[in-house]
């Protein structure tokens, strides 16, 4: 499985085209996979140009050199509502979807950057209660939280950033993962109905032939 990452702008022009002689996989933002042929041209990363005028912050795995980029959507949504608007979103060449968190890094990348708002991102248990996954990105269905606040078990290799006392599921259909913006939660998560919140976090990447995919 060989895999083209974007680069870090600081090593490789912007602009500058990969061109593979493979066939690659690529998150399509809507719950699957695009599948591509040999001899694909691909960008490496969004330009400068694509970043103008727009509320960015981003994070670069010091292992893979794969950038993710986060872009936060100020204005009162509910979660069904950002994640349909996320996967409409694009950055460049990037697709968007709501943000996902697999390490303390990444939460750091964002947190205290949009004021006092929170924000929406891409973890659900609505589907099995308690049973809290990624929904979106390359980390769909990927388990990361069983149970509540008091009792609930982190799973296994998984990161978590839950909010003290949480999740709890307060009046029974809190279903849906909330960034806290600020304050000394800030970073950390919240489970929330999904009615509304202040805005919600884009998450902007692509990796090819990346072993999760189907």
């Amino acid at each position: 499985n060989t895999r083209v990452q974007l680069l870090d702008p600081s090593q490789k022009n912007e602009n500058q085209t990969l061109t593979s002689a493979l066939s690659f996989k690529a998150w399509d933002g809507t719950g699957g996979f695009t599948s591509g042929q040999s001899g694909v041209n691909t960008t490496g990363a969004p330009t400068q140009a694509d970043r103008t005028g727009r509320t960015l912050f981003s994070y670069t795995d010091s292992t893979s050199k794969i950038i993710r980029w986060f872009e936060y959507i100020d204005g009162s949504i509910t979660w069904d509502s950002a994640r349909l608007a996320a996967a409409g979103r694009t950055l460049g060449p990037l697709q968007g979807h709501l943000a996902t968190f697999t390490s303390q890094a990444e939460v750091d990348a964002v947190k205290n950057k949009f004021g006092t708002k929170n924000a929406w991102i891409g973890a659900s248990d609505a589907a099995t209660e308690g049973a809290w996954k990624w929904v979106t990105g390359l980390e769909a269905g990927t388990s990361f939280w069983n149970g509540a606040a008091k009792g609930g078990t982190q799973a296994t290799g998984a990161y978590v950033n839950w909010a003290n006392n949480e999740p709890n599921d307060y009046g029974g259909n809190e279903d849906y993962g909330l960034l806290v913006g600020s304050g000394t939660n800030a970073g950390k998560w919240n489970d929330a109905s999904g009615t509304t919140a202040d805005g919600y976090l884009v998450e902007y990447r692509t990796e090819f032939n990346d072993p999760r995919s189907p």
